[in-house]
């Protein structure tokens, strides 16, 4: 469900409706750069924020879940992530599901769905490029995706002057691109600090 603000009479007082998430989402048929989410649960106990992922002023949804896996009579559960950008489409934000079903911590499918490790991440620009970066700890380990979209260049000494917003359009997203770089493409020098190894 979200929570959408109405106009009220009374400037001072909010009055909001609750409508289906489902009644946001692009579909792939409404643009082909979105996929289709799925319908697994939430992860507990760390499951969602928001925050501006690929550089356009507006918050982007990033939600944590964990999925139910049936193979030869046997049951196991897994967590992975999702990303929505946010677009404007006929002057209402929509969320479009960018990228989907990639794990955090290379973890095997457990058998319990208590058992499913569900990592708190946190996030910050680490690389100071603009782009906020993913973190969490994990076995003795803080691990570090950086951002892989490329912030909008800009020069710091005329922004006040031009009044050129450092904002991207949505339409200028690069969507359909991994946000974050891949855990398994990456050496530990690129996405580990501390540790044992």
């Amino acid at each position: 469900m979200v929570a959408v603000n109405q106009l009220h009479e009374n400037p001072y007082l909010n009055k909001y409706a609750f409508k289906e998430f489902n009644d946001f989402i692009l579909t792939p048929e409404m643009d082909t750069n979105c996929m289709q989410p799925n319908d697994d649960i939430l992860s507990s106990p760390h499951s969602n924020a928001f925050l501006d992922i690929d550089g356009d002023c507006i918050p982007d949804l990033f939600l944590q879940k964990t999925k139910k896996v049936v193979s030869e009579g046997k049951t196991t559960f897994y967590n992975y992530f999702e990303i929505y950008i946010t677009k404007n489409v006929n002057e209402t934000n929509m969320y479009c599901l960018v990228e989907s079903g990639k794990s955090l911590t290379r973890q095997k499918p457990q058998e319990k769905i208590e058992d499913v490790n569900v990592p708190l991440i946190q996030f910050n620009d680490f690389d100071r490029d603009g782009m906020l970066d993913l973190l969490f700890y994990h076995e003795n380990e803080i691990h570090i995706h950086f951002n892989l979209l490329i912030p909008k260049s800009f020069n710091t000494y005329s922004i006040k002057d031009s009044g050129e917003s450092l904002c991207y359009r949505s339409n200028e997203t690069a969507v359909g691109l991994p946000i974050f770089a891949d855990i398994n493409e990456m050496s530990s020098q690129d996405y580990l600090w501390g540790g044992t190894n």
